[in-house]
């Protein structure tokens, strides 16, 4: 899987993105099978990278809140902040500015909470312009609801089991 990955990323940086999802999705299929599951939120959210950059940002959603769950159940705030900061980004790019704000926030939060400082500061900027935004515009405030979102995990004795991450987003 390690040796797929890495090919996979290469591609990436070199603008073959076809090439490069196929790699990473094979990387994920040896990942699920041998149940490594950091392995495969971090592969989750690399195929969400390559697809918010072709601005297929439905697949990007799928594959970045399926990486969410799996680091919110391993509880790994640090991948978490990441993944959450480019949720973030898809919702800027789509001018869904409050929903934007919302993942930066959670973005930040859970990235001074994990000292990434990496994501604090993309998070903590990307925040404060929507903000900045927002309020020029005299949008009303938003307001959150909480949804689950499924995923399908095995556990340690690989027995098929369905996860449930609660996940909060804006309400209209």
């Amino acid at each position: 899987a390690d040796i797929y990955a890495s090919l996979g990323r290469v591609y990436t940086s070199a603008g073959d993105y076809v090439k490069a999802l196929a790699l990473l999705n094979k990387a994920l299929i040896i990942s699920k099978s041998t149940r490594n599951q950091d392995q495969e939120a971090s592969l989750l959210n690399s195929i969400g990278v390559l697809y918010m950059e072709q601005e297929d940002y439905a697949q990007a959603r799928v594959k970045f809140e399926e990486s969410l769950c799996l680091y919110y159940q391993r509880k790994n705030q640090r991948e978490e902040s990441r993944v959450l900061l480019n949720l973030g980004v898809i919702e800027q790019r789509q001018e869904n500015n409050d929903e934007a704000i919302v993942r930066f926030k959670r973005s930040l939060e859970a990235a001074k909470a994990s000292q990434n400082a990496d994501v604090q500061l993309a998070a903590g900027r990307n925040s404060r312009r929507r903000l900045a935004y927002l309020e020029m515009n005299d949008v009303t405030p938003f307001r959150l609801k909480t949804r689950r979102v499924a995923h399908h995990v095995h556990d340690d004795e690989g027995r098929d089991k369905s996860a449930l991450c609660r996940l909060e987003s804006h309400a209209p």
